[in-house]
Parts: C-alpha cells; structure tokens; sequence
C-alpha cells in the first residue's frame, strides 16, 4: 500500500517523495525514509516529523515549499486530487500565482466529510503545529484550527479508509468493472 501512496504522488509530479516511521525499507527505492520523531504518536506526529525535515533541507523557515502527507490508508486517492491540494497552496489553474492560495496555510481533501489523512501544508506552518504538538495535541483538525486551511472536494470513494492490501484488491477490481 506504501508503493500505492508513493506512485500516486510521483504521477502527481511530487519530486521529493518520503515515508515516515517504521523501519527502513530497502525495497523502497523511490522514496527515502524518514524516522518519525514521535514515535507511537500517530500521525500527526508524522506531519510535524515531515514539516521539520522539510524546514532542515530548506534552511529557511519561512520557505514557501510545501509537504503532501498522505495516509498509507487511503490508497484510491487519484493524482489530480494531490494536485489540486498543492494548486489551492501555490497557483490557480492557469498555473499563474494565485494570490488567494497564497494566504491559505493547508489544504485539506473532503468528501462527506473532512478527510485530515489526506492534505498540502505550507512548511512555513511548523512552527504552529508543532507547538500545539508540544503542548500535547493531538488530534489533526484541532491543531489545524488556527491555520487557514482550504478545503478540496474530492469523491468519497477516494477517501475510503482501506486496511490490507486485499481490501485494496477487491475495491480496485470493483472500480475497474465499472468503467
């Protein structure tokens, strides 16, 4: 399923690609890991672990770069979506600056309902985060709450919350059918 997340993104032109916790996988070429600075944290943990990383490379905390985190979890979510996600973060859809998107902090996937497993969050935005993670949260969409944070529609299919690679299998057999 971390294949799945990590071609997704690298059909969505993200150049940069790492995964977060675990141990390393040697199989994984295309993708570099990541210790998770907060182990047993959940994946809010992860998201600031990735912002630091990010904020480290760049030498600049107030770099406009941006990080996708994606949830191993939600593996049917589509390129575009990631696309659209960094779009409401960078640039409007003649790819000029769209200065709106400038202001936004993340941007979130939504469905039914706000999906946090799936989202864009400027590296400028660490500093926020990471000291509502200091301060013991740790529920994304509370720490979120004082960034602004542009919401992006998507199906609900892509949202789906998938826990095995048979699961997997089996939805993406179904999806295939019906096209």
């Amino acid at each position: 399923m971390l294949q799945q997340q990590l071609a997704t993104l690298a059909a969505a032109g993200v150049v940069k690609r790492v995964y977060v916790g675990g141990e390393p996988r040697p199989e994984i070429s295309e993708a570099r890991h990541l210790a998770d600075m907060y182990p047993g944290e959940g994946p809010f943990g992860a998201i600031v672990t990735t912002l630091a990383e990010a904020l480290r490379l760049s030498n600049d905390a107030q770099a406009t770069d941006v990080i996708v985190a994606l949830a191993v979890d939600v593996p049917l979510v589509t390129p575009s979506t990631v696309n659209r996600l960094i779009a409401e973060l960078v640039t409007n859809d003649a790819g000029t600056t769209n200065v709106e998107a400038l202001t936004n902090d993340a941007a979130v996937a939504y469905g039914e309902r706000t999906h946090w497993s799936c989202l864009a969050v400027r590296t400028a935005a660490h500093h926020a985060l990471h000291a509502a993670f200091t301060q013991g949260e740790r529920a994304i969409h509370r720490a979120f709450s004082s960034l602004r944070v542009a919401r992006v529609a998507c199906s609900e299919t892509e949202l789906l919350n998938v826990n095995d690679l048979s699961a997997l299998n089996v939805i993406t057999a179904q999806r295939d059918e019906r096209r």
